[in-house]
């Protein structure tokens, strides 16, 4: 009777993990000074991914990985991006904090002009996500003696382990496709 009532547990958590999503923290950190983007993706218990990307002087990008447990490098060369977009598809987004700190620039006019972009863009998508019932808090400052941009994105998302394994399949199968139209033309 025990080996039952454990195996029945068993299913009804696999199922449970299969259809219920699991929730997710994305945060992301834009600093104008470095010209660095550093981002991470955890959940409360671990860490999926953590890299930072930099611009270069000559106009390149550099991406230093520090983390990533989802997309592991493989010999698939691009198959992160088909993966990527099938993800985007099936995430929920269930709340939005976005924190700004606008900096001086040389001219106050364009000071003027960035502190009410922000203002305005703020609302705009705070109304947007609100219709589509996302809670979504804007913090904003105008720091005049900072000559820096600062911003940083937290994102609450959920995703459940049945439509994770539905967009690997649909990704491995799209990169397929890809592979075999390239090697039709070429």
């Amino acid at each position: 009777m025990k080996v039952v009532f454990f195996i029945l547990l068993g299913i009804f958590l696999l199922i449970f993990l299969v259809l219920i999503g699991i929730k997710f923290k994305v945060l992301c950190l834009i600093h104008s000074k470095n010209k660095s983007v550093y981002y991470s993706l955890n959940h409360k218990i671990f860490s999926l991914m953590q890299g930072k990307a930099i611009i270069l002087e000559d106009g390149g990008y550099s991406i230093v990985i520090h983390k990533n447990r989802i997309i592991p490098k493989s010999k698939k060369e691009g198959f992160g991006v088909y993966l990527a977009k099938q993800i985007l598809t099936n995430i929920k987004l269930s709340r939005l904090d976005v924190y700004i700190d606008t900096a001086k620039t040389k001219d106050a006019m364009i000071t003027a002009l960035l502190q009410g972009g922000v203002n305005s863009i703020s609302g705009i998508i705070t109304s947007i996500m609100k219709n589509k019932e996302i809670q979504t808090e804007f913090h904003v400052t105008h720091n005049n003696k900072n000559k820096d941009f600062t911003m940083a994105i937290n994102l609450n998302i959920k995703i459940s382990l049945g439509a994770f394994i539905v967009s690997y399949l649909r990704a491995n199968k799209e990169y397929k496709m890809n592979l075999l139209k390239e090697k039709k033309y070429a």
